[in-house]
Parts: structure tokens; sequence; C-alpha cells
């Protein structure tokens, strides 16, 4: 049987201690605590998982995630929704948007989000739905490398987030950045957030 939102927040009550000095630990101390915790959280659902934040100040970031399964979103915000108050710890649910300050570099790909762009695109058969090209200047010297799709869904997930690219985006693709990208329709991707928040509201 499945232990309940409260058996494992009562869990956490008794062994979060522990958790504020991950950093102050060894690798197969840190390991042993991990896999305590990922225990202790299977046991109210197979399918989430977790990481801890590094501490802002003062403040231990608790995040939990269906790594982008819907089916098993309802689970992470019953979770989080009966968190109970434990200082220095803050609940959230889903991995959180990052915005477009930083660099992606895996397998040959590199890419700058802030010198990217996107194309809103339409679809005629059903207009709720949201696709974006995503455009770069590196897409001829870099469509080849089969990590390079992938790899542009994953910055996309960072920009807005777990629960907004699985919930609100339907369709990506990419493309080559022309010279004058403006001119094309399009917008930097620093701005995805603002078109999402803008087109649901239309």
């Amino acid at each position: 049987m499945k232990k309940t939102p409260a058996q494992f927040w009562d869990w956490f009550k008794d062994h979060h201690q522990a958790y504020l000095q991950l950093d102050q630990i060894s690798e197969d101390e840190q390991e042993d605590l991990l896999d305590a915790m990922q225990d202790a959280l299977h046991g109210y659902c197979d399918e989430l998982f977790f990481d801890i934040g590094l501490p802002k100040e003062g403040v231990h970031e608790f995040i939990l995630t269906a790594e982008g399964e819907t089916k098993y979103f309802h689970h992470v915000e019953k979770l989080i929704a009966e968190a109970p108050a434990i200082a220095p710890w803050k609940f959230i649910a889903f991995v959180p948007p990052m915005g477009t300050d930083f660099t992606f570099d895996y397998e040959g790909i590199k890419l700058m989000p802030n010198e990217m762009w996107f194309l809103p695109l339409e679809n005629p058969k059903d207009k709720d739905s949201i696709g974006i090209k995503i455009c770069c200047r590196e897409f001829l010297e870099l469509r080849s490398n089969k990590a390079f799709l992938p790899s542009i869904y994953t910055i996309v997930d960072m920009i807005v987030g777990e629960k907004i690219y699985a919930t609100e985006i339907d369709h990506i693709e990419a493309g080559s950045l022309p010279d004058d990208p403006e001119m094309a329709g399009m917008m930097p991707l620093a701005d995805l957030m603002d078109y999402i928040e803008d087109f649901r509201m239309n």
C-alpha cells in the first residue's frame, strides 16, 4: 500500500536536518541520503523524483518533479499542497523556469539561448495549440547531430519550466536564423514565456 502525503512529510520532518548538510559530506554519504529520500518519495508515488537546490539566502529548495509525465502531475500537486511549513525549506511543484541566461553544452551542441529566436506557428486545424520554430545561427552546422533536436527541446523545457513545457507547447521545430529575425516575424527566445501567457489570455 502506498503512503499518504502526510506519511511522506512525517518522514521528511524526521530526516530533513541531514539534507541541509549535503555539501559538507562525502559523495558516498550524499548518495546514501539521496537514495533514502528517493525511496521515501517512491513510497508515495513511484513516478516522482526530486532535486535539492543550493541554498539561497538561507533557504533550501526541495523541487518535486514528474519529469514531464502529465499523468502524474496531480501527485506532485497533491504532495506539495499538503507540505507542512518546515524551516528553512521551500517546497516547489515542478522544475521551475530558469529563463535564457545560460549556456547549453551537450554532446557537441553548444548554444546560447539569449542569442536564439522563435517564430510562432499557426495550426489551422487547432487555433488553440501553441507551435514554435526555434532558430539559431548554428542550425546548418548542428542539424546533422542527432543530439540537436533533443537539445532544442531541452532548452525550451529549461526556459519555460516543466509544467508549461508539458501542458502548453504542442509543437517545436528548428531552423536557421535569418539576418533580420524581427523582420521575419520572429521574437527573442527570452520572450517565450510572455508569448505563451499572452496567447492563453487572448
